[in-house]
């Protein structure tokens, strides 16, 4: 790459030798071969053509057992790391392939295993299918590529999550261009793995490691005064004194798990009442109304409020509002600094104290959709329902505010890029239907 090249920002540039581990095969004679039923497969360059690029190595004629493969001194080649020819003429055909799994390979061909810290497998893949090795080749009876001026072939390197996203967009681009539905579908999928790991990437603090390493706001921990928060109501006490992190996942040291109560209060709407409601009539808010991240406007229904209904049942920007049943949990924040919209009882209004970003607590909550936490706080046997009680209780990983800040840039930042990504498949299959938001 050529060193006049601007990188986006938090990209870097490595060597192919800093960001893998270069591994070339083993001899593999004859009568070790055609063997089956063992414990790794052993490929040989031929497999390389037997699946599509993008598609990995699963099957080989060929097994051998760990015994066997200590004895011919062949490495165990981890699944995720990309193979490739390195001898002979097959290197002109530039094919690369991921394993599936834990494999052997023989001598004409060599892996480069992933360092995870530090770059995705399938980002490896798809930056190695760029590289035409034939540049690489010494001019020798039979033609091969060194191990030692493959190292030093420069590597963009994108943050992890980045990383993620590229591959995704290159996967379901190639496969739009196949202009398969089946193909097409497999990129929904592929975009809706994306934005539960980079949920989950958030909530769990692994998104904001770097920025923890440059020390920035690290002297800053989030604080919760559970004491004074347990005498709002007894909603709130009940939600603390029931609280515990024992069975919660790990987080950074500055972070601390709390239940939501504690830092937000929340109302459950107005119930609709035709022959009881009194007042003017105001637009309000379904469950229909709210999905992930954003709201529908466009079935507004109207019911009568009273003046001194407003306080209790208006909305103003920054208002989390969650679904009570049907999709509990499904959250939005309002926007809109002036309006005259209220909320049905379908919904929460959820107000976030200081120490709680809005965007922070709707990201977190669909983590936890996606995660399945937040499942273990629904009542009722058929239909589900996320009552203010338990709402309360859900458990909140919460960083300091700064950190959340980082964190809801970041999202964004990733969902604004895949919401492009399936632009350009809607454009390839627009019958498909694929959702702009994760479900």
């Amino acid at each position: 790459m050529s060193p006049s090249v601007t990188l986006p920002e938090r990209w870097s540039i490595k060597t192919l030798g800093e960001v893998c581990s270069l591994v070339s095969g083993a001899g593999f004679p004859l009568e070790y071969q055609n063997q089956k039923g063992e414990e790794f497969p052993f490929f040989k360059v031929a497999n390389l053509a037997e699946v599509r690029a993008g598609e990995s190595l699963r099957w080989s004629n060929h097994t051998i057992s760990a015994s066997d493969a200590k004895t011919l001194g062949a490495k165990i080649i981890p699944a995720g790391a990309t193979v490739f020819a390195k001898i002979g003429m097959a290197i002109r055909l530039n094919r690369r392939r991921q394993v599936a799994q834990a494999s052997c390979i023989d001598n004409n061909m060599m892996a480069a295993i992933p360092k995870s810290d530090i770059i995705d497998g399938r980002y490896l893949l798809r930056f190695l299918e760029t590289v035409d090795l034939i540049q690489f080749v010494h001019t020798t009876t039979v033609p091969a590529v060194r191990k030692s001026d493959l190292e030093r072939i420069s590597v963009p390197v994108p943050p992890l999550a980045e990383q993620r996203l590229i591959t995704v967009t290159v996967d379901s681009l190639l496969a739009a261009c196949s202009d398969s539905a089946d193909h097409l579908q497999a990129g929904q999928q592929a975009i809706q793995r994306f934005r539960q790991t980079i949920l989950a990437d958030a909530a769990s603090g692994r998104l904001t490691s770097d920025w923890r390493d440059q020390g920035t706001d690290v002297a800053s921990v989030a604080r919760v005064d559970l004491q004074s928060a347990a005498k709002r109501s007894r909603k709130v006490a009940s939600a603390i004194e029931n609280f515990t992190s024992n069975e919660l996942q790990e987080i950074p040291d500055s972070w601390r798990w709390v239940p939501l109560g504690a830092v937000s209060d929340s109302v459950l709407g107005k119930m609709l009442d035709q022959a009881k409601n009194r007042g003017d009539f105001r637009p309000y808010l379904r469950n229909l109304n709210v999905r992930w991240r954003t709201f529908d406007l466009s079935d507004v229904l109207e019911m009568r409020f009273e003046a001194d209904e407003d306080q209790r049942y208006g909305i103003r920007a920054g208002d989390v509002m969650v679904c009570e049943g049907g999709e509990p949990g499904r959250a939005a924040v309002w926007r809109e600094s002036t309006s005259t919209m209220h909320f049905q009882k379908a919904l929460h209004r959820v107000r976030c104290h200081d120490l709680l970003l809005p965007d922070w607590l709707m990201n977190v909550l669909q983590a936890h959709a996606s995660s399945g936490l937040l499942t273990r706080y629904f009542t009722g046997t058929g239909i589900k329902h996320l009552t203010g009680i338990s709402l309360a209780r859900v458990p909140i990983p919460l960083p300091p505010v700064a950190e959340q800040l980082e964190l809801v840039q970041i999202v964004d930042s990733l969902w604004l890029q895949a919401d492009r990504v399936v632009e350009r498949l809607n454009v390839f299959h627009p019958d498909l239907g694929v959702p702009s938001h994760m479900a």
